[in-house]
């Protein structure tokens, strides 16, 4: 019922549920033990500057990723990308589109 009516209860709060949306790729390297190591500097660096931004990395076949955010519009995600092209060293930056995201209810 409170669905219905716009009301969260306290049993919805804390749920996340599952999405498309944007996420902005920091980093994208082969499948080498090099690329390993520099998407794991790329995760520490990010985590360390940005904290509240949420920091993915991963290797989905033939390449190791860093990407950062889980954002449902491409608003949000082109603010991140601009600020991190802007306030880091890394340059090659841009949005990927279509990601599984997690978001809070």
């Amino acid at each position: 019922m409170d669905s219905l009516i716009g009301k969260v209860s306290e049993v919805q709060s804390g749920t996340k549920i599952k999405a498309i949306g944007y996420r902005v790729q920091v980093f994208a390297g082969n499948n080498t033990r090099a690329s390993k190591e520099r998407a794991n500097e790329v995760d520490k660096y990010i985590r360390s500057h940005y904290p509240d931004l949420p920091v993915h990395t991963e290797f989905r076949n033939p390449r190791w990723r860093c990407t950062v955010g889980d954002f449902l519009y491409y608003e949000e995600a082109y603010e991140t990308l601009r600020k991190l092209r802007k306030e880091t060293p890394y340059k090659g930056i841009i949005i990927l589109r279509n990601q599984e995201i997690t978001v809070p209810l």
